[in-house]
């Protein structure tokens, strides 16, 4: 049994590295850890879900990952790359120029005097970090992804180790997401705006996002998807999906650990940003008015 496992685990491995996966970026990105038969092993849930940021499927292996996915989503970055391969050596090309020395994940290991994971012996397994996040307003950031109780375990805390070195070296940012970082308010909140419907031309329409954030100082939400609705002449579940999209993303943002939210209440003040990438949607939407 424990051959046959490790054939299949040379297998995959070989696989990953054929198919050129933790490649591209936003829509090309091909996670190194993927769903279906014979993929690497989860120890929990394993899915794959349509990304709302994305046009591709993004693969998780854990509630915990789609809860930490779900905040990360939040200031609208400008890409999220999960399953994200660790060189066993040398430098990724993105960060050769500022980081032409870095090491990989076997010397790291070396250095440290720690295991790394092995296929079997001399070669060496492909550790991953869950995400890594391409902020707008701050350098990169690597996620470990990790319940608390399993943070003190000997073996988990040695390739975290091996981990934040590793993008310590590349100039990475580091953090560790549990469960605890998560309010049960603000996680009931994050399910109830998510969406993935992308065909609505109107998602990134900061002029619309600023009037739902003016009506809803004073107008349950309810309330405030009619007015939106008759006054643009769109249904009140395409306003839904305005809404829910643009609070996923971080283009209306309010406090939502504030309290559970319900459509049929006033919520917390909001605040409306703009990306400049949204420039031809909106003009677009814009023009359909005329």
């Amino acid at each position: 049994m424990a051959r046959r496992r490790l054939k299949s685990n040379e297998y995959r491995e070989d696989r990953a590295i054929r198919e050129n996966r933790s490649s591209g970026t936003n829509e090309s990105y091909k996670p190194w850890i993927q769903v279906g038969r014979n993929e690497f092993a989860s120890h929990g849930l394993t899915e794959s879900r349509p990304s709302i940021l994305f046009d591709r499927q993004v693969t998780v292996l854990s509630l915990l990952e789609i809860e930490a996915l779900r905040v990360l989503q939040l200031t609208n970055p400008r890409d999220i790359r999960e399953q994200f391969r660790l060189l066993h050596e040398g430098v990724e090309d993105e960060f050769l120029q500022n980081a032409p020395h870095a090491s990989g994940s076997v010397e790291i290991a070396e250095t440290f005097g720690l295991k790394h994971p092995l296929i079997r012996l001399g070669k060496p397994l492909t550790m991953t970090t869950d995400f890594l996040v391409n902020r707008r307003d701050a350098r990169p950031l690597a996620v470990h992804v990790k319940y608390a109780k399993d943070l003190p375990v000997k073996r988990n805390h040695e390739l975290r180790k091996i981990e934040e070195e590793y993008w310590r070296q590349r100039g990475v940012a580091f953090t560790v997401f549990t469960e605890r970082e998560i309010s049960k308010t603000a996680k009931g909140n994050l399910i109830l705006f998510e969406c993935f419907h992308k065909e609505c031309p109107w998602r990134k329409n900061i002029h619309l996002h600023m009037e739902v954030a003016e009506l809803a100082v004073v107008l349950p939400m309810l309330d405030v998807l009619e007015v939106v609705s008759r006054r643009r002449g769109i249904s009140t579940a395409v306003a839904a999906d305005v809404v829910k999209f643009a609070i996923s993303t971080g283009r209306i943002r309010l406090d939502i650990s504030a309290y559970a939210m319900d459509w049929s209440q006033v919520w917390p003040r909001m605040q409306v940003f703009s990306y400049s990438e949204d420039t031809t949607e909106l003009l677009e939407a814009e023009g359909s008015l005329r």
